[in-house]
């Protein structure tokens, strides 16, 4: 059954929230259409092309390799649709550069060759600056396709520090640095700006022990973001509690319509039979005066117990981010939320659902 379907008509509540790998990629595209640099990734795929269509000019290229002590690796040539595929291909030259430089200059290659590229020191640098900048923009995209791990939660940390990281610093002293970094901000700055998407993502967050403290939201915000969890659990509580009192109430009317079983001599016999014919009869008599206590954990509201079990997992240290919440490190050293159905809805909360084929995930929370 498609899952654009079982959207379509089903009865549950979905969230959308746009997959954050593709925001990365039409930010970094912006990036990569400024004209400096557009121009420097031109220069560079001729070189590679050129490497990858001469059968000499790729033997002298493994050559000098060998001579030089580099890895015996290809240059690499970028995908339209795949922005990492021009940072891999500037990173791939960079490390290949000297190599590449020899093997241009070699008599043999420049015998057979119409035409060399070479790229200057200018460009050489510029090639650097483009790594640099990118870099955590290509750092977040590999962590965002990670699909065996839950993505929602990331979102909000991650763009946050994104922004951050891409605002525009006038000590800079780099002029392609600061104008890459500049159009990416433009860009993450219009991604996630509604109400309903903000506070998702940041419920999201506060719900994985990595990023509970939720450092890059100001106080005001994460004490709202505490209170909508709190209200959201209480919620659920009250909601399992009523479900328990109704299942209460139905095995007592089908104990008090049950057949009594005939008193027979052997009863005299048989103490634990009579004891536990007592214990019936006395639940028959007063159950419906006398609730279970385990129908009422601590004699607490749900909303108290709720505030409780918030205000335990929030006192502890949040998980390193080396771990995986998904395993035994959350229960084990974390605190959570008491409700059983809660802690599935958490972990459905976090869990992505891939709609988008051929890409990363596309984040549907439940």
């Amino acid at each position: 059954m498609p899952l654009t379907w079982l959207l379509q008509h089903s009865s549950a509540s979905f969230s959308h929230v746009r997959c954050y790998a593709h925001t990365l990629n039409l930010a970094s595209q912006r990036a990569l259409k400024l004209p400096s640099v557009s121009r420097l990734l031109g220069r560079v795929r001729r070189i590679a092309t050129f490497f990858h269509r001469s059968a000499i000019a790729n033997h002298q290229l493994k050559e000098k390799q060998k001579q030089l002590n580099l890895p015996s690796h290809k240059l690499k040539s970028d995908v339209i649709t795949r922005w990492n595929s021009a940072y891999e291909m500037l990173e791939r030259f960079l490390e290949q550069q000297p190599a590449v430089c020899a093997a241009l200059l070699s008599q043999e290659v420049r015998k057979g060759a119409a035409e060399i590229f070479t790229l200057t020191e200018s460009d050489i640098s510029c090639s650097e600056d483009v790594i640099t900048a990118l870099k955590p923009m290509k750092d977040a995209t590999l962590l965002m396709s990670e699909e065996s791990s839950p993505t929602a939660c990331l979102i909000a940390p991650l763009h946050a520090k994104l922004i951050q990281d891409m605002k525009e610093n006038t000590e800079e002293k780099s002029v392609m640095i600061r104008e890459i970094k500049r159009v990416i901000c433009e860009d993450l700055s219009k991604r996630y700006t509604t109400d309903q998407e903000t506070s998702l993502l940041n419920k999201c967050a506060s719900l994985d022990p990595r990023f509970k403290a939720l450092p890059f939201l100001s106080k005001e915000k994460r004490e709202e973001t505490y209170k909508t969890v709190i209200t959201e659990a209480s919620s659920l509580q009250e909601q399992e509690v009523h479900g328990n009192l109704e299942d209460s109430t139905v095995k007592e009317a089908n104990i008090s319509v049950s057949p009594q079983p005939e008193v027979t001599e052997l009863q005299d016999d048989c103490p634990t039979t009579s004891k536990g014919r007592a214990s019936s009869l006395l639940h028959n008599l007063l159950g419906k005066t006398f609730f279970d206590a385990s129908d009422t954990p601590y004699h607490q509201s749900p909303s108290a117990l709720v505030e409780e079990e918030m205000t335990r997992y929030c006192s502890t240290p949040p998980l390193p981010l080396t771990e995986d919440p998904s395993t035994g490190g959350m229960s084990t050293r974390c605190h959570f939320l008491c409700s059983p159905k809660w802690q599935r809805d958490i972990y459905a909360f976090q869990q992505p659902v891939c709609l988008q084929r051929g890409s990363s995930p596309l984040q549907v929370i439940l």
